[in-house]
């Protein structure tokens, strides 16, 4: 913007968001697919134009496309859009605001259908963001799904697993997530498909 150049520029990233209310029934969907092997930012920005309102046709240069490592069956994609406008705060000094959205797009490994149901999947996943755990699922597409990006967040290491407080910590957040599954009144729903369920065979998990 002609405005804005020379000024100083603030760049507003807002966090993830962590357990706000969902409605199960209103998360977007299409019929849309990505092929991996030739995954373009523009053909990902189309499709985030078409499940997030917000996001309104970006321009190819707004949209960075970061590809996240350590996926099993799944491409994960670090999508941000930037957007530079006038800052509300502070009209006179034609301040430039920079505000950027973050989301992760999930591509599903082919014929993982097969053994993982994507539909329980995503229902245990907004039911979990609704209790404090995980992203928020944005949307869904043909072969994936779009997830709001928990900044700051990363896996513990080794060591930090050892330490007496962070042992306190992971036994508090593990007892929060199983009474999760108790509030439901029981076992939840299985999202793996054609995989036996182990169950103890007469006589056997008794005290003798």
């Amino acid at each position: 913007m002609g405005n804005c150049l020379g000024a100083q520029r603030h760049i507003v990233e807002p966090d993830g968001d962590r357990g706000a209310p969902q409605d199960l029934a209103s998360t977007p969907r299409r019929v849309t697919t990505l092929e991996i092997s030739n995954l373009l930012s523009t053909e990902i920005a189309a499709v985030l134009t078409d499940l997030l309102p917000t996001w309104n046709a970006p321009r190819a240069r707004d949209v960075d496309v970061a590809i996240i490592s350590g996926g099993i069956s799944n491409a994960l994609y670090r999508v941000t859009l930037r957007r530079t406008m006038a800052s509300p705060f502070d009209a006179a000094s034609k301040t430039c605001a920079v505000f950027s959205q973050i989301v992760v797009v999930r591509v599903y490994g082919e014929n993982t259908e097969r053994f993982v149901d994507r539909e329980k999947e995503v229902e245990t996943m907004r039911m979990l963001h609704q209790h404090g755990f995980g992203p928020e699922v944005l949307g869904v597409f043909g072969n994936g799904r779009v997830e709001g990006f928990l900044s700051g967040q990363a896996c513990l290491e080794p060591d930090d697993l050892g330490r007496e407080d962070m042992a306190v910590v992971i036994a508090e957040t593990l007892a929060r997530f199983h009474r999760i599954s108790s509030a439901k009144g029981g076992r939840g729903e299985r999202m793996l498909k054609g995989f036996p369920v182990a169950r103890p065979q007469a006589g056997q998990g008794k005290t003798p």
